[in-house]
């Protein structure tokens, strides 16, 4: 009996195995971007309702600390699977991180969450939808 099998297909256009590392990148980016959406939907109601300074620094100091580790896992992703725009992506990342620490020192608790509004606003619409989609998309061609 002859056998007339073929070699499987290759699972990836990438046969180094990071077809598997943007998978588990682009699920764990995703996540990390429905918690920061939900830290802006935070901060926008704190602002509507004029919550105490307390409150308000609690918030400015989650949102600076979880989007600067977002951005260093992200960048750390983009290294991880050779993705060719990361030095622009990085850009964007070091210049809303300024943005991000300087909201900190700020005196006025609401003028900051004012802002951190206005930051996030710009940064979903420019960062998020654009910037980020075409690394995800680029994590999704690697794992498929």
């Amino acid at each position: 009996m002859t056998s007339n099998s073929n070699p499987p297909p290759e699972s990836s256009e990438f046969p180094d195995g990071s077809d598997e590392l943007a998978a588990l990148g682009l699920a764990i980016a995703e996540n990390e971007h429905s918690r920061i959406i939900g830290l802006m939907q935070q901060a926008t109601q704190a602002f509507m309702r004029q919550a105490s300074a307390s409150e308000v620094n609690a918030i400015l100091l989650d949102f600076s600390g979880y989007t600067l580790t977002h951005f260093r896992e992200e960048e750390k992703l983009m290294d991880s699977v050779a993705y060719p725009g990361s030095e622009t992506h990085k850009q964007e990342h070091e210049q809303l991180a300024g943005q991000v620490r300087g909201l900190l020192d700020v005196r006025s608790k609401q003028e900051a969450l004012q802002s951190a509004v206005s930051v996030l606003d710009v940064w979903l619409d420019a960062h998020l939808r654009i910037t980020d989609k075409e690394f995800f998309d680029y994590l999704r061609r690697k794992k498929q």
